[in-house]
């Protein structure tokens, strides 16, 4: 234990020793932004009371529910 921590230490003091530019690499790039994000109202749910965004909310028998509370519909 006594030489993982003594290399451990001094691999450390090396790092912050060294130049940056030696430890990184530095360059202006180029970069297309993404579009902003669309910001969604909160609804709650009615089963839960749970807030939930209203694109990722599910109407279930007539009652808005968040994705936990719902039950998937199938016919088998």
């Amino acid at each position: 234990m006594d030489e993982f921590v003594k290399a451990k230490d001094a691999l450390t003091e090396r790092i912050l020793e060294i130049p940056v530019e030696e430890l990184f690499k530095v360059e202006s790039v180029e970069m297309e932004f993404p579009e902003e994000a669309r910001i969604f109202k909160s609804i709650y749910c009615a089963q839960c009371g749970e807030p939930v965004a209203e694109h990722r909310a599910r109407v279930e028998n007539g009652e808005i529910v968040c994705i936990p509370c719902f039950n998937e519909y199938s016919r088998t």
